[in-house]
């Protein structure tokens, strides 16, 4: 399957990756993996990858891009509940007070989501995230959120469907946010995406899917391990993360032999440069060995824009 924006046309393998270690490490482990009678052979059915979803396939900052549909969504339905100027977090969002919004824990993070599309069709809201991917515009950036995709990501997608791997997006955001964009922008079919899920409700008289106020499974730490042996049944070959939220689903990976590769987000220049929440993580990559990626080093370009 193609990756919408990003046709392979050029011969050489993962060519936005530069030319070194890590680069070579993927290249090795595939070969090794689809090489029938070789020692590292993985026959198709166990070929699963897995890769996290905010900051190893699109950028994560100013902050996950979840929050700003949200508060984009509170602006838009302001004018239906006055009581939100002077109740928090949303007043905050509707003041621009990043001060205050920069401390949001997720208990206030739920909060608003659930006023903003608790009760929303399923359908729906996956075509509202779909029109935020494609036509909001980043604070920071300036340019559509879809356009924040890691082009070597995106490659590397590719290449593993090209040897058969079938590839997962599990991921500590909601469900049903990334479905809404995941063929599109990834080539990644919708139930191949795993997050954390609402407690959804289906309507008998409709028939409808309407999603909860509440969420039935955060999907991070230890839930992304339970969430795979849930939905796939298989323990992943290849891991991809960048946090410590993804040190479970890493640690998992390489206790069945499998290739972990953590990326590093250390280019301040052209995307952010930033290693909190990602600490513990980066420590047991050099402890146990697992391939670490350099945003700066490893990645020419970094982002990818659709056609």
């Amino acid at each position: 399957m193609l990756l919408a924006g990003c046709v392979d046309s050029k011969p050489q393998v993962l060519s936005s990756w530069e030319e070194g270690a890590v680069k070579a490490a993927i290249i090795d482990f595939v070969v090794g993996a689809t090489t029938e009678g070789g020692p590292h052979f993985v026959p198709v059915a166990d070929r699963i990858a897995v890769f996290d979803h905010d900051g190893t396939l699109w950028a994560e900052r100013p902050e996950y891009f979840q929050f700003l549909m949200i508060y984009e969504q509170v602006h838009a339905q302001a004018a239906d509940h006055p009581e939100w100027q002077e109740q928090q977090p949303f007043k905050a969002v509707l003041e621009h007070d990043t001060e205050y919004l920069e401390g949001l824990d997720y208990a206030a993070a739920r909060t608003l989501s659930a006023a903003v599309s608790g009760g929303m069709t399923t359908a729906d809201y996956m075509t509202l995230s779909h029109d935020f991917a494609t036509r909001s515009l980043h604070p920071e950036f300036n340019t559509r959120y879809a356009d924040l995709r890691y082009l070597p990501m995106l490659e590397l997608l590719q290449y593993l469907e090209r040897h058969s791997f079938r590839v997962f997006i599990v991921s500590g955001g909601d469900m049903g946010f990334i479905r809404g964009f995941a063929e599109l922008l990834y080539g990644v079919p919708r139930d191949r995406v795993i997050g954390s899920s609402r407690s959804n409700m289906f309507v008998d008289d409709s028939p409808l899917i309407l999603r909860g106020k509440k969420y039935a499974s955060m999907n991070v730490g230890a839930n992304k391990v339970l969430n795979i042996d849930l939905h796939i049944g298989r323990p992943p070959v290849f891991a991809v993360g960048n946090s410590d939220g993804d040190l479970e689903m890493l640690a998992y990976t390489a206790a069945h032999d499998g290739f972990v590769l953590l990326l590093s987000h250390d280019d301040d220049e052209r995307e952010y440069g930033y290693t909190n929440g990602a600490e513990i993580a980066l420590q047991k990559a050099r402890a146990e060995g697992w391939t670490i990626a350099s945003m700066r080093d490893d990645f020419d370009p970094i982002f990818v824009q659709i056609n």
